[in-house]
């Protein structure tokens, strides 16, 4: 589907005074067109994350003819926001002033279901629900990268923020800030695993007054 995009509509008006002799002169108003622009597709766009994107395009004309339209900026579909790309093209005619023009497209990058992101209720070590008690998942800016309102298993909540790689779940950094001190995961009790919804987090207190304290977070997916 083409969409015909034209910027600018009101042209600029330059009034140039010229004289003509002692006894006549005359005001000459001149219009300033711009590059027109015609789209490729929508002007806005929302996509899947992690789904491959094709710039459909844009061409520019100007006084009947195409010109050349310079593109700045790209689509990262892995960054959870909403995106541009500027198409600027530029006009010009000889012994005249060179004026451009630019226009942009919007595209947002999504995810509509994710196994991770959600809410969680606290439980037992054998994933027995324990509603007293929640927390919730969600994207941190991209893809495979999570922050976690709690994952400990203290009274004050311990905010996390983890990465997916290869596979693993990461916490990033790896050592993080809590009400409690800095803390790490406690590699030599496991690694964090999220399994069918029932998360297991072994962490693990690494400087300050509760250093080398440590115990295992479990929830499960509501």
């Amino acid at each position: 589907m083409k969409t015909k995009i034209i910027l600018l509509s009101l042209s600029l008006i330059a009034l140039l005074a010229v004289s003509c002799g002692k006894e006549d002169s005359a005001d000459v108003s001149k219009v300033v067109t711009f590059p027109e622009f015609v789209m490729e597709g929508e002007q806005y766009i929302t996509i899947e994350a992690g789904e491959p994107f094709t710039d459909p395009g844009v061409k520019a004309y100007f006084d009947g003819q195409e010109v050349p339209v310079t593109v700045t900026g790209s689509v990262n579909t892995d960054l959870l926001k909403r995106q541009e790309i500027v198409y600027t093209a530029m006009g010009s005619v000889p012994g005249e002033i060179s004026v451009s023009n630019s226009i942009t497209r919007y595209v947002t990058v999504t995810v509509s279901d994710d196994i991770i992101v959600g809410d969680y209720t606290y439980a037992t070590a054998a994933g027995v629900a324990n509603p007293a008690k929640s927390m919730t998942i969600s994207f941190n800016g991209m893809l495979g990268k999570y922050s976690a309102t709690d994952l400990g298993n203290q009274g004050t909540p311990i905010p996390v923020t983890f990465d997916l790689v290869d596979g693993k779940f990461v916490m990033n950094p790896e050592v993080q800030d809590s009400p409690f001190g800095p803390f790490s995961v406690n590699s030599a009790v496991g690694e964090m695993t999220i399994v069918d919804g029932f998360i297991r987090f072994p962490f693990i207190f690494v400087s300050g007054t509760n250093t080398g304290y440590s115990g295992i977070g479990h929830w499960l997916k509501k």
